[in-house]
């Protein structure tokens, strides 16, 4: 998720809420600092990532980036209960406090705890369960439409079979990579922390439960390619199975950036499952699933 982002969107909009409650807190606009917590663990991830930083408020008189509030001394701890917490180290080139999978396993359908310890004395606290398994397959139906004005096109739908028997959110990404040189893999990213924006779609089974769900395709997604560059341009497509609160996060800071600027259109105010104070973000988990497919 770009945090940048969510620290904005946070210190204007967020202020005056909690995960449940509503707190008049217009006094504190111009003073009051959130700590920001976000970390989002898979079984497909070889690092456990977690990014802890102080908002930005617009009614500073200075401009900070993202990095002058970045904090890099506290205590980082996850686990599956008070006997495996493990201790993860900050990474200055990413901003990240980091550990490797192999010193704490990530399990699907397993609940993880995640507590994060500052230098001032605060304390807090998060939990989260990995869903019980990824998607299986994807199925392309992609046609390519010859343009001589605009180049080649495509458009079509991506299917998939939906997890039954239980209440699923999915998040879609499609990217266009050279199919000699595939730049992008959120398997090998191995990150979600900057990725906002960039889902192409968002769907849940609700009223499908068990049945194939699809996503639509368009030369839209793909209008940011450069095609002297790609021979032959291959689509990475990376669908998650994710956590609901996870899947509310990303789905409002999307349709926030999105409509950055319209001032008729009401700002959505993203969800939080950070136990402390003065706190915001989300801890959650997901499964992800990849295919690339050679457009042709």
């Amino acid at each position: 998720m770009k945090m940048k982002y969510l620290i904005a969107v946070i210190i204007v909009t967020i202020l005056c809420y909690s995960c449940e409650t509503v707190t008049d807190a217009t006094d504190l606009v111009s003073t009051q600092q959130f700590t920001i917590i976000n970390s989002y663990i898979a079984p497909q991830n070889d690092t456990i990532r977690v990014q802890v930083s102080r908002s930005i408020s617009r009614f500073d008189s200075q401009s900070k980036k993202f990095e002058d509030n970045v904090i890099r001394d506290a205590v980082v701890e996850m686990g599956t209960d008070a006997n495996t917490m493990q201790v993860l180290s900050f990474f200055p080139k990413t901003s990240e406090y980091i550990l490797d999978a192999t010193q704490l396993e990530l399990v699907s359908g397993q609940q993880y705890f995640l507590k994060v310890s500052t230098r001032d004395g605060q304390v807090f606290r998060s939990s989260c369960r990995i869903p019980a398994e990824p998607i299986e397959d994807l199925e392309f139906q992609i046609k390519k439409s010859d343009n001589d004005d605009f180049g080649d096109s495509f458009s079509g739908n991506i299917r998939f079979q939906d997890i039954p028997g239980i209440n699923n959110f999915y998040l879609l990404h499609n990217v266009l990579a050279d199919s000699d040189n595939p730049k992008f893999s959120f398997r090998e990213k191995d990150s979600l922390l900057n990725t906002i924006p960039g889902f192409t779609d968002y769907l849940t089974d609700a009223r499908l439960d068990g049945q194939r769900l699809s996503s639509s395709v368009d030369y839209n997604f793909f209008n940011n390619r450069n095609e002297d560059d790609m021979n032959d341009p291959l689509l990475i497509t990376s669908v998650f199975n994710v956590e609901e609160i996870m899947f509310k996060q990303f789905r409002a800071l999307e349709d926030n950036a999105f409509n950055e600027g319209d001032i008729f259109t009401e700002i959505q105010i993203p969800p939080n499952n950070i136990e402390g104070e003065n706190v915001f973000g989300v801890f959650a988990g997901y499964q992800v699933y990849e295919e690339r497919y050679l457009l042709k």
